[in-house]
């Protein structure tokens, strides 16, 4: 924490200082705080499409799913062909039980490795499950290792907690980037009151 809030003190007259500290505010619960940044940075950098695809990754964390679209289109309405956005739009109207718009959006991502996940759950919701096993067998194939967090994510929505917990754990040992989102990934909420998910968030210093 205290590098980032240096940075803020720092850097405050820089957007993408500003979108940093806004996303590791919104995955530390600070969301009052990175809604703040958030707004600044936009105001210092309206047409840059990564400050609007930060504002609705932080709007994501705080699962305010309805207000995390608008800027997400906005950033795909300056740049179409950017990563991650329509993953982060998926994942919003997944929550939100519009699944075939989310189902969309998923297919639209260009990172594969997290619009497999999104689209594998979308199926299992949507009773699809000859694609959902096809959908997490590619993201396994494609990706092994790499996609750890994402494979748990999946897991964990298909009321798969021990396999779930295992693949967090194989993640932990090696690492995984993913983990920075796992204090408050909506994605991973069948596992949030179990004793070893409790453990884990503890051992990432998140609790």
């Amino acid at each position: 924490r205290a590098p980032y809030d240096r940075s803020f003190e720092l850097g405050a007259g820089d957007a993408d200082v500003l979108t940093r500290y806004a996303l590791f505010c919104a995955r530390t619960g600070r969301f009052n705080e990175a809604t703040s940044a958030m707004d600044r940075a936009i105001m210092l950098d309206r047409l840059n499409p990564r400050t609007y695809r930060q504002q609705g990754q932080v709007a994501f964390a705080a699962r305010r799913y309805t207000d995390a679209i608008p800027p997400i289109d906005r950033a795909l309405e300056l740049n179409p062909k950017m990563g991650t956005a329509y993953s982060v739009k998926g994942s919003s109207l997944l929550f939100l039980n519009r699944l075939d718009e989310a189902r969309i959006a998923f297919e639209r991502e260009p990172s594969l490795v997290v619009g497999l996940p999104g689209q594998a759950v979308v199926a299992i919701r949507q009773n699809r499950a000859a694609d959902a096993e096809r959908l997490f067998a590619r993201l396994v194939s494609e990706f092994g290792d790499i996609g750890l967090y994402q494979q748990a994510q999946v897991l964990a929505q298909w009321n798969k907690p021990a396999e779930a917990l295992a693949t967090l754990e194989r993640a932990r040992a090696q690492s995984d980037a993913g983990l920075i989102f796992i204090r408050n990934d909506p994605f991973l909420d069948p596992l949030r009151q179990t004793p070893e998910f409790l453990r884990l968030l503890k051992t990432l210093g998140y609790a």
